[in-house]
């Protein structure tokens, strides 16, 4: 995972890892260790933790206007690759910022009520983009 440039260069929104948790692989190998995403203003050398603790992010990024920062984030106590929910924040620089704003936009899905339904967020394996699937547990009949 990499770092992202807040707007303006004012910054940099990264996943940090829990002290506590000693990665023997490292994040690139472990992508369910502990940490939060945090903010780091230049200017001021400030450090704003902007989630929950004890989660996994994964792709922190701006929207092209700059005003909402989002990433997608699961719980660190679960198998790699697992479903993840879409975490967004109206991006006011780091004051507002914090965690007062910010709202799940798609939730995790914990059980499957029919297998029509929308199955949540997993990620595949990628190189250069973001790519998102979602499987369905569909039959699609052929003739």
């Amino acid at each position: 995972m990499k770092a992202t440039w807040a707007p303006g260069d004012t910054g940099v929104v990264f996943f940090g890892l829990d002290e506590a948790d000693t990665p023997r692989l490292g994040r690139i190998y472990c992508n369910n260790r502990r940490g939060a995403v945090y903010y780091y203003e230049l200017a001021t050398a400030k450090l704003t933790k902007l989630s929950d603790d004890a989660i996994a992010a994964e792709n922190i990024s701006f929207s092209p206007n700059g005003k909402t920062l989002v990433w997608f984030q699961r719980p660190a106590d679960g198998p790699h690759q697992a479903v993840l929910e879409l975490i967004a924040i109206e991006w006011n620089g780091s004051e507002k910022s914090e965690k007062g704003n910010r709202r799940v936009v798609v939730p995790i899905v914990k059980e499957q009520r029919s297998p029509e339904e929308f199955q949540g967020l997993c990620f595949t394996q990628h190189t250069v983009k973001t790519v998102l699937e979602g499987p369905l547990k569909l039959k699609v009949p052929s003739n």
